[in-house]
C-alpha cells in the first residue's frame, strides 16, 4: 500500500496543470530574444518583475516572446492537434529568422523534424510538451521524462 501511496504522489507530482499545450510564441525578425540560444527562464523572470511593476499595463510589450496556451477548437472536426514548432529561416544576405509558434497538425503528425521542410528552413522541429520550443532539441527532455518511470521501478521493486 505504501508503495502505492508513493506512486500515485509521484504521478501526481510529474502532471502539470491544464490541459492546454502551451508553446513559446516569438520571431527573431521583431525581438531578438527569440533567437539561440534561448533563454526562457530569463523571459519568464522578467516578464514576472515587469507584471508586478506595472500595475495598468500601460507600457506592456507585445513583441516579447510568450509562453501562449494552444487552441484546439476545431481540432476534431478537421482531425487535427496542437504542436510546438520551432524553425530557423534563412532570408537574403545571410541572416537568420527564429520563429516560435503553436501549430495545427495532422493528428498522426509525430514529434521530431518537420516534413515539410523547404530550401530555405535549415531547422524544423515539432515538439508537444509545455514550452518544448523554446529548447534547442528535445533529447535532454526525453531523457528526465524516461528518468521518472525509472525511479518508480526502482521503489515498486522493493
Amino acid at each position: 500500500m505504501a508503495n502505492f501511496g508513493l506512486f500515485l504522489t509521484l504521478l501526481l507530482a510529474y502532471v502539470q496543470q491544464g490541459w492546454a499545450l502551451r508553446c513559446w510564441s516569438c520571431s527573431s525578425d521583431l525581438d531578438s530574444t527569440c533567437m539561440d540560444p534561448f533563454n526562457a527562464t530569463k523571459l519568464i523572470t522578467q516578464r514576472q518583475y515587469f507584471q508586478q511593476t506595472n500595475y495598468n499595463n500601460q507600457y506592456q510589450r507585445n513583441d516579447m516572446p510568450i509562453l501562449r496556451e494552444c487552441t484546439n477548437d476545431l481540432g476534431q472536426i478537421y482531425n487535427q492537434k496542437q504542436m510546438c514548432v520551432k524553425r530557423v529561416i534563412n532570408v537574403p544576405y545571410g541572416k537568420k529568422i527564429v520563429s516560435r509558434e503553436c501549430k495545427a497538425v495532422s493528428t498522426n503528425q509525430a514529434a521530431g523534424t518537420c516534413p515539410d521542410r523547404s530550401n530555405n528552413v535549415e531547422f524544423c522541429e515539432y515538439c508537444e510538451y509545455d514550452g518544448c520550443n523554446g529548447a534547442t532539441g528535445m533529447k535532454a527532455n526525453v531523457l528526465g521524462a524516461l528518468a521518472v518511470p525509472g525511479v518508480l521501478l526502482l521503489f515498486l521493486r522493493r
